[in-house]
């Protein structure tokens, strides 16, 4: 008999066991994903700087730090008195032109019939007005002017100037130079070579040494001298002067 055909004997009966039946259990790990730098503040400045940059002066004045008193923060607008020109009064009741007086440069005004030299302690005579016209050369010891007498400036008739020089002065009657109403023009100097004891009482006299000291004691007495006006002669302060400041506006 033929032989009959049949179907080869090595195909498989079934599918392949290695095909996967279902998903993977675990996904792909995630690509990595871009990011900016890490030294970038994640935050912005909470708030802007406490002060501002201070600026440059716009004018070449500086005078510190205000604030000051303006039209715009003041209340009132002052104007200052000018006194009059001294220059447009006349010179009356000039103490160096009264009658009467006795000449420091005349030896009759002394007691002792001399001009007071150097060195000497002088005392003007009692009940007289002495008064100096011209410098006296002289450096003298201290100067007494009693109660009843007065010590006068008056004017050179050259225009010299006037000097005087003492250790000291002890005024207890008056020391004038010019007056409210007679401007005194002459140029006037008085230097003290004095020196000053330690133990001096409230009237500048010391009750161990004899009287020899640096100064003008008026006990009693008056120092009247007028000369030359300067313009103005005061202010008004529109605020206070703090401890310290070193400027007045």
């Amino acid at each position: 008999p033929e032989p009959t055909s049949s179907a080869p004997t090595n195909e498989p009966s079934s599918p392949p066991t290695n095909v996967l039946s279902s998903a993977p259990t675990q996904p792909p790990s995630p690509e990595p994903t871009s990011s900016a730098p890490t030294n970038v503040p994640s935050n912005a400045p909470t708030s802007p700087p406490s002060n501002p940059p201070t600026p440059n002066p716009t004018s070449p004045n500086s005078y510190g730090i205000g604030p000051f008193v303006t039209s715009a923060s003041s209340s009132e607008l002052v104007t200052i008195p000018r006194p009059q020109n001294p220059g447009s009064q006349s010179q009356i009741n000039c103490p160096h032109l009264q009658v009467g007086l006795k000449n420091w440069h005349d030896p009759s005004t002394w007691l002792s019939s001399s001009i007071p030299a150097a060195g000497e302690s002088v005392t003007l005579p009692e009940n007289s007005t002495v008064v100096i016209n011209q410098a006296v050369l002289e450096e003298l010891n201290v100067i007494n002017v009693p109660s009843s007498s007065e010590l006068i400036f008056g004017e050179d008739a050259g225009g010299a100037a006037i000097t005087l020089d003492a250790a000291g002065m002890d005024v207890q009657g008056a020391l004038r130079a010019g007056s409210e109403t007679c401007v005194y023009d002459t140029e006037l100097t008085i230097t003290l070579h004095g020196s000053r004891p330690t133990d001096l009482d409230i009237y500048g006299k010391s009750p161990t040494a004899t009287p020899s000291y640096k100064g003008i004691s008026v006990n009693g007495g008056i120092i009247s001298m007028h000369g030359k006006r300067h313009f103005p002669t005061w202010s008004r302060l529109a605020e206070s002067v703090r401890i310290g400041q070193n400027y007045l506006l």
